[in-house]
């Protein structure tokens, strides 16, 4: 059984291109003492803004994944005060796991980091250490040059699955790295109608109908056959997922208790995505 890990970047503010409000403290609250019991992991970063603050009350009932960022960072003698901060911030003494935003720039600088994170790993101050990354040409590189077993949080979805395609290839040479996935809706984007695609994504909005289409040939909603896709992957040990609303993480937990069957076949007729859309960090 793949970890639900319920995703809090829109627990200080807005994130995500179908966001249309904020949520508000009480629905915060709502969530996170509803979700008590029954999600075991959160995952937040020290760069989400208000997110921190906004689940520390309730930390401590749950497994919490945060990140760092490299790019803000001046030298790898910054992490441990950063790291000791963010569990200052969480009201934890042990974080479950800290992942590293690689340096933009610099791959050495982030293999050296990692490198003092494993340090802070032994010394006790978090459990997990590993890298949050966007592209398999990441996770190729970083692969080559790292010895110890760590976590990688990876993209995929229906309009994005290089990594299932790569991991689905060469299994064996990733097998001692934890693998867990994000943006599984591309940040609210396949959840949209294409009317109400932004024009700046309008490029989304031909492969998007198509999709719908045919999932609607199949009678299934986006939603069953995401979770479906994600269920089928042996490779994966959680998915992060952000919602709107309780209600939203209500159904997601309904439809992820469902087993629901999906041929993948389907999505070799679907146009192109550009990577413009496909990649977030574009947008």
């Amino acid at each position: 059984m793949k970890a639900l890990v319920l995703g809090t970047a829109n627990f200080g503010g807005s994130y995500g291109v179908a966001q249309k409000t904020d949520l508000s403290s009480e629905e915060i609250e709502d969530i996170l003492l509803w979700s008590s019991g029954k999600i075991s992991e959160l995952d937040t970063s020290e760069d989400y803004r208000g997110s921190h603050s906004a689940i520390s009350k309730h930390s401590q009932k749950f497994k919490i994944t945060s990140k760092i960022n490299l790019n803000k960072i001046s030298g790898i003698e910054e992490l441990a005060g950063r790291l000791s901060r963010v569990n200052d911030e969480l009201n934890q003494a042990k974080l479950e796991r800290i992942l590293l935003r690689p340096h933009f720039t610099d791959p050495v600088f982030t293999l050296r980091a990692l490198e003092e994170l494993a340090k802070l790993q032994i010394s006790g101050l978090v459990s997990q250490v590993g890298l949050t990354i966007y592209d398999t040409q990441e996770l190729e590189f970083y692969s080559e040059n790292i010895d110890i077993p760590i976590t990688f949080q990876v993209p995929m979805n229906l309009f994005n699955m290089d990594f299932q395609r790569l991991l689905a290839e060469s299994k064996k040479r990733f097998s001692k790295y934890k693998f867990y996935v994000r943006s599984i809706f591309l940040q609210g984007l396949l959840l949209m109608k294409p009317e109400e695609i932004p024009s700046h994504l309008k490029a989304a909005v031909e492969p998007l109908t198509t999709l719908n289409q045919e999932l609607a040939k199949r009678k299934l909603s986006l939603l069953e056959a995401t979770i479906a896709l994600i269920k089928e992957q042996d490779w994966i040990s959680g998915v992060v997922i952000g919602v709107a609303s309780l209600e939203e993480l209500k159904q997601n937990l309904k439809v992820l208790a469902t087993d629901t069957k999906l041929d993948l076949s389907f999505l070799k007729i679907l146009p192109d995505v550009p990577r413009e859309i496909s990649d977030p960090r574009r947008w």
